[in-house]
């Protein structure tokens, strides 16, 4: 279920190695992507949409952590890893 929080919008929920669908407004041009224990990485937003592939080894029970970035009033959005059960 997509989680909206002003001009960032995210499913709420990824599988382990899967891809975040990232949408936010046209004038944001990179979303900031945190998950704990990790270097911090910004990706391009282009006409609205980004993605993240969730990296080998960020297991299920994480929390990766989305912003927007904007200035005064960023948006930012929680998504739990979970599990991706058998090959």
């Amino acid at each position: 279920m997509p989680q909206s929080t002003g001009s960032l919008q995210a499913d709420s929920t990824v599988r382990e190695g899967g891809t975040i669908q990232i949408r936010v407004r046209d004038e944001v041009k990179e979303v900031l992507v945190s998950i704990p224990g990790r270097d911090r990485v910004r990706i391009p937003a282009t006409r609205g949409r980004a993605e993240f592939q969730v990296p080998p080894g960020v297991v299920g029970g994480t929390i990766i952590f989305l912003s927007d970035g904007q200035y005064p009033t960023p948006s930012g959005a929680a998504v739990h890893v979970v599990g991706g059960g058998p090959p």
